[in-house]
């Protein structure tokens, strides 16, 4: 595929994702090109640091890196207009074979929240309300057929403002990290319903394993034409960093600017403002059980 960008089109560089541990370091981001007719040069870019190779994946959108059975995937997702839905890819990044993600329910969506360094593919598919997956590798059919964790049946679930079997305005993020035994963190975002979609404002989620709780803290307001996305997470000793996309506006229009940067957030300040916030959901105990298996 022939691509001809413009230094402008850079400004659309998003959804950047940064992973690093003792014998890897990839990042990964998204590109729209406004050179291009609509369509051609769309996708998203994986750059292994270690070794420069550059990957690109057309029509991808939205990546996410996350270490899972001691390897390392890139998660995106295609949107698939015959259906309005997505659908959902984890590739791993050393030998670049691709699973689409098989959801229990008629909506794929996506922002489906893994869980980092576990030995299954546990994940967080809604946060409101909330509901955990499991999913298993079919290797012939280069699948991971997901099913629901709990007892609770969910039979359709959709986009909407309130009520019952509605997707929420709490939106998936970056993977969970591990803070400690007790506690996981993701950063997360929120999107407004109506006219106002285009406003993601942050927000980050902690998982209390010990008390059976997740809580949500929103970390900034929602302003006009003002998104806020997080797709990378990092951890040091004493920090943890958010790896943002800032916008005006949608990135795919033109003029409308995007630029990547990073947050650094002290762990037990944040940890400590968001336990003081009421739980917005329980974990049971088949997730538990499933969740500590997997460690």
């Amino acid at each position: 595929m022939a691509l001809n960008y413009s230094a402008s089109d850079w400004n659309r560089t998003f959804a950047y994702s940064k992973f690093t541990n003792q014998n890897s370091k990839y990042e990964a981001y998204r590109i729209i090109s406004a050179s291009n007719p609509p369509g051609n040069g769309e996708g998203v870019f994986i750059k292994n640091l270690l070794s420069a190779k550059i990957d690109f994946i057309p029509m991808a959108e939205d990546p996410r890196i996350i270490e899972i059975r001691n390897k390392i995937f890139l998660q995106y997702q295609i949107f698939n207009p015959q259906k309005g839905d997505c659908e959902i890819f984890l590739r791993d990044l050393n030998t670049n074979s691709s699973y689409q993600l098989v959801s229990p329910f008629q909506l794929t969506g996506k922002n489906w929240s893994f869980f980092e360094s576990l030995d299954t593919f546990l994940c967080v598919y809604s946060f409101n309300p909330l509901i955990f997956l499991c999913g298993e590798i079919i290797e012939n059919k280069k699948i991971i057929e997901f099913s629901m964790i709990g007892e609770n049946e969910v039979n359709q679930l959709k986009w909407g403002e309130v009520g019952e079997n509605l997707i929420g305005s709490i939106r998936g993020g970056t993977p969970f990290i591990k803070l400690d035994e007790r506690y996981w963190l993701s950063f997360t975002h929120s999107t407004p319903y109506g006219p106002n979609r285009e406003q993601h404002s942050l927000g980050c989620a902690v998982i209390d394993l010990q008390d059976l709780k997740i809580y949500h803290l929103n970390l900034t307001k929602q302003r006009m034409k003002l998104l806020v996305d997080a797709y990378g997470i990092q951890k040091s000793t004493n920090s943890v960093y958010a790896y943002l996309s800032l916008g005006s506006g949608h990135p795919g229009r033109k003029n409308e600017y995007f630029i990547t940067n990073y947050i650094e957030f002290k762990i037990q300040n944040l940890l400590d403002k968001c336990l003081e916030q009421k739980s917005i959901g329980d974990l049971n105990l088949k997730f538990l059980k499933l969740f500590n298996k997997s460690q």
